[in-house]
């Protein structure tokens, strides 16, 4: 089951334990990782607290970003072209996400969970 404390749908805005705000229209990305052929870009990536961060599926295979300590998962981040027999094409590609507390976050995706695995480092 995917836990979410608040989504919007188009581009997600995820509301996680760190807190996040709630606005009419996606805000501008200020980290970017791709997600794609079973692997985040960059896998480990320095951000500031309270800033935005969002994931986007470039490959065939739907996704899930979740972290490890279980505090945010979001949907599934459907494959943009279809995806064929790997799954979505017809959902969101790309999730945000706000952390407002300094710290690490190991994540990994939930559907692939032993072969994608990232970290975000909060400051």
């Amino acid at each position: 089951m995917w836990h979410m404390k608040s989504i919007r749908v188009g581009a997600l805005l995820l509301a996680s334990a760190f807190g996040c705000s709630k606005s009419p229209t996606s805000p501008i990305a200020d980290y970017n990782l791709s997600v794609q052929d079973y692997s985040f870009s960059p896998d480990s990536l320095n951000v500031q607290v309270g800033k935005v961060i969002q994931w986007t599926n470039n490959g065939p295979s739907a996704h899930a970003v979740a972290s490890d300590s279980g505090s945010w998962t979001t949907m599934p981040l459907a494959a943009p072209g279809g995806g064929g027999p790997y799954g979505g094409g017809s959902g969101p590609i790309s999730a945000q996400l706000v952390i407002h507390t300094p710290g690490r976050y190991p994540y990994h995706c939930a559907i692939h969970p032993t072969l994608m695995h990232g970290v975000l480092i909060v400051s």
